[in-house]
């Protein structure tokens, strides 16, 4: 658990943009933001039924939003369409209107991808702006960079920002940390020893067996009442079958990296797989929509779903997985450069 402090309540709430192929990677950036007193605002948690949507979204925009987090990814790049551009829309209007010397709008990165560079005014653009990047060994320090930046924005509504903060605040590479944050890395070190030694073996035995249960699924077929065209299911499982496995692969070579740093070795992780994009998320699993079959072979609408939701379940687990072992790793090497340091 990243954590820096705890702060009051406050009016108004940070509002995270991005696109639904992000929707893990955001779950995680609102997880830590809200452990540490900063409310978010997001269209799934927030809108309710009845709603209007566009209504909403403008006035929790432009009245009551402190910070704006505009979140990206190749794939969500890859989008023609979303409605991420009507956020990013009004945000820039609202950006326009505010004065030049008070951050307020950060763009986030979730891969290697090239911010758009969309027009700010004033000779500004979004590309311009500093970034935050939130993936592979930069997650811990680029979440927490975020935190810090979000408290000096809201400023005295959550109170003075601790001393601890610095430590987020260091540019990337072998920083003269402060004395005073070792021993909180040295206790992260212990929560990885933690992550190698207490795994739930069993739980990881449950999502890897998973994946052949996926590729040989087989389902009632409906012919008078409406089920789903088989083609579309049996590709999109294949999908699915193959990103858990890309993800098992890249937490097997975790966990040996893991092993290897606390032994004294380099580690040597492989970063093929993370240049592979398009697979679905668990938010894709969530929110597929397959063609409806009428008087017509089809494949069982509820048993489909229940093995999606289970397809959703492994998937996030195996995600969760993947991203404390790819953040242990990052501390654990960051503790080994300040021992060599002290």
């Amino acid at each position: 658990m990243m954590q820096i402090v705890d702060g009051p309540g406050i009016d108004g709430h940070v509002f995270a943009s991005y696109a639904r192929e992000d929707t893990h990677r955001v779950d995680r950036l609102h997880g830590i933001l809200e452990e540490n007193g900063i409310p978010v605002w997001r269209d799934t948690v927030s809108l309710w039924p009845g709603e209007d949507w566009h209504a909403t979204i403008r006035q929790a925009i432009t009245d009551d939003t402190l910070a704006f987090l505009a979140c990206f990814s190749t794939a969500s790049l890859a989008r023609t369409s979303s409605y991420q551009n009507e956020e990013l829309v009004l945000a820039i209007e609202e950006f326009r209107r505010r004065p030049a010397d008070r951050p307020w709008l950060i763009p986030i990165r979730f891969d290697e991808c090239e911010i758009p560079a969309l027009d700010l005014g004033a000779g500004r653009t979004l590309r311009s702006i500093q970034r935050a990047d939130i993936f592979d060994d930069r997650f811990a320090e680029g979440a927490g960079r975020v935190v810090t930046a979000v408290r000096r924005i809201l400023g005295p509504a959550l109170g003075k920002v601790p001393d601890s903060a610095a430590f987020w605040e260091v540019d990337p590479g072998p920083p003269p940390y402060p004395v005073r944050e070792l021993s909180w890395l040295r206790q992260k070190k212990d929560e990885t020893h933690a992550i190698l030694t207490d795994a739930p073996h069993a739980r990881r035995a449950q999502a890897e067996a998973f994946i052949p249960r996926l590729r040989g699924a087989q389902f009632k077929t409906t012919r008078l009442r409406p089920g789903y065209r088989g083609k579309e299911i049996d590709a999109f499982l294949c999908e699915i079958a193959a990103e858990l496995e890309r993800v098992v692969h890249d937490n097997a070579e975790l966990r040996t990296a893991l092993i290897g740093v606390r032994n004294g070795r380099e580690p040597a992780v492989s970063n093929s797989s993370r240049q592979r994009w398009g697979f679905p998320t668990p938010g894709d699993i969530r929110n597929k929509i397959f063609t409806i079959t009428r008087l017509r072979p089809g494949y069982d609408e509820d048993e489909v779903d229940d093995l999606l939701d289970e397809a959703e379940a492994e998937l996030s687990w195996l995600l969760d997985e993947c991203q404390a072992l790819r953040a242990a790793l990052y501390e654990i090497e960051t503790l080994g450069a300040l021992d060599a340091q002290s």
